[in-house]
């Protein structure tokens, strides 16, 4: 059985709306910006009637922030002369402010830019866009092969002049001025970056991605039964090699390279460049980094500037196991026999030479002057009783009147590996704390994949990503110069956190 409908009356008056798409109603120009946002859904009500007061919304007082904050004149310079002789239809500063409200306002694309341009008239007034508009499509916004061409000229610039990345520098100068803590404690780690590729490659052997390559990284470790487990990764693109501030968690330098390339080496060039710079090498004081960074080199080239690594160890020596000690030892005199052993990670042992019993010596800091590790008889120090006492001042030459065994470690002497010996062992308190703040390298690469869209992106090329990578490094920064200069520290990391004006 068919129904029918007939259209009422009501809805016959409606007028075809083909304006913008902005509300007016009699109350919206009397109704103050606190009225506005007193009403439900305030964000909502508030960017359709296109206030002035874009204070109260998250996003777009972050927005303002960066755009405050972001020293672009040499960008928005070479911008200009680039224009010159060519189109003026929309401004180079509006498309600039645009490319940051992709950032910040978290847009996949230019389609999803373009839609939230046209639907916010708010939006547009903020970037600096001309209020233009049509019959058909209400509130006209640059197409969409605009900003591409206008994407196309900022990777451009980005590879002939590294005009973004010298955008991030600025910032990170300035914010050095700011806060004189800032780089006093550095980490690296590395983040995989998919490319939007899947690196299949045509029949006449090309592909849609010629500079990504494939990465592969080994993860390793021994489960709670005491098997070892190994777990591989596998991705098609780029790698992003970081260095950021541990105490503050934001970028201090970055590198884009291919996903083949090793984290090792990049490392050692970024950290001698850093070294290199007057300012931050005077005032870098520690540098942690986990164990895919386990170097010799790397640590022997932080510690001759200053620098003091933490940077874990990886596990290379065989099962030996000597006494009652579950991991690898090996003799810490291998020219004479001596009761005191130490394992890969640097943790010292003694071993009595009648019961053979083994006992952890007690560490007593370390001798700047002497480059030196100090340590005790873990028996005097404890107040036990240790029956080969005699035998073993005998076997490392003290005196038997003495009162107790003192062992010190040369680092960087070339008997001993940094790797094993630093001038803090792993086993203090001091190590364990100045390591854990690794953790914030972490967040940062969460936030960069998360926040900033690098996780779920449409990027070919490594001009391409290390354009969006510039941009989403130089717009932490901003966001930090903002709260820095509004007296809100805690609110440096935040991206949608508003600031008052």
């Amino acid at each position: 059985m068919l129904f029918t409908f007939k259209k009422s009356v009501a809805m016959k008056a409606l007028p075809r709306y083909n304006g913008p798409h902005v509300i007016h109603t009699q109350e919206a120009p009397e109704a103050s910006g606190e009225a506005i946002m007193a009403k439900p859904n305030s964000m909502f009500y508030c960017s359709l009637l296109g206030g002035e007061s874009f204070d109260e919304f998250a996003h777009l007082g972050s927005l303002r922030e960066v755009m405050e904050h972001m020293q672009d004149e040499e960008l928005r310079h070479l911008l200009r002369r680039c224009r010159e002789g060519g189109r003026q239809d929309w401004p180079v500063e509006a498309m600039l402010n645009a490319y940051y409200a992709m950032i910040v306002l978290q847009y996949r694309s230019i389609e999803s830019l373009r839609r939230n341009l046209a639907a916010n008239p708010t939006l547009m007034r903020v970037c600096g866009f001309p209020m233009k508009s049509n019959r058909k499509n209400g509130v006209r916004v640059p197409s969409k092969s605009a900003f591409s061409r206008f994407m196309k000229l900022l990777a451009q610039l980005e590879r002939e002049h590294g005009a973004m990345y010298a955008l991030f520098e600025r910032n990170r100068d300035r914010l050095m001025e700011l806060c004189p803590d800032f780089g006093t404690s550095l980490g690296f780690d590395g983040k995989k970056l998919h490319s939007y590729s899947t690196g299949r490659t045509r029949a006449d052997g090309t592909c849609s991605d010629p500079d990504a390559d494939w990465g592969r990284q080994v993860y390793r470790g021994v489960g709670s039964d005491g098997k070892p487990w190994s777990h591989e990764v596998k991705w098609f693109g780029y790698r992003l090699h970081l260095v950021a501030d541990t105490r503050d968690e934001l970028p201090f330098d970055f590198r884009v390279e291919a996903a083949s390339v090793s984290e090792t080496p990049v490392c050692r060039e970024m950290m001698s460049k850093i070294l290199s710079d007057t300012e931050a090498g005077a005032r870098c004081v520690d540098f942690v980094a986990d164990r895919g960074l386990d170097d010799d080199q790397l640590r022997r080239q932080l510690h001759e500037r200053g620098v003091t690594p933490f940077i874990e160890t990886r596990r290379m020596w065989k099962d030996e196991p000597l006494g009652d000690i579950r991991k690898p030892t090996r003799a810490l005199c291998e020219d004479r026999v001596d009761t005191m052993v130490y394992t890969e990670c640097g943790k010292v042992y003694c071993v009595c030479p009648q019961s053979g019993e083994v006992r952890p010596m007690f560490y007593a800091g370390f001798e700047n002057k002497r480059q030196t590790l100090k340590y005790r008889c873990p028996a005097v120090e404890y107040g036990l009783h240790c029956a080969g006492r005699d035998e073993c001042h005998r076997m490392g030459g003290i005196s038997p009147n003495a009162k107790q065994r003192i062992v010190r470690i040369k680092i960087n002497d070339g008997k001993h590996p940094m790797r094993t010996f630093g001038p803090y062992p792993r086993n203090t308190r001091k190590w364990k704390q100045t390591f854990d703040r690794r953790n914030s390298l972490e967040r940062i690469n969460a936030r960069v994949g998360r926040d900033f869209q690098l996780d779920d992106h449409f990027l070919r090329g490594k001009s391409a990503m290390h354009l969006r990578i510039a941009g989403s490094m130089a717009v932490m920064l901003a966001i930090a110069l903002g709260c820095l200069e509004k007296n809100k520290p805690d609110k440096m990391r935040s991206l949608v956190t508003p600031l008052a004006a």
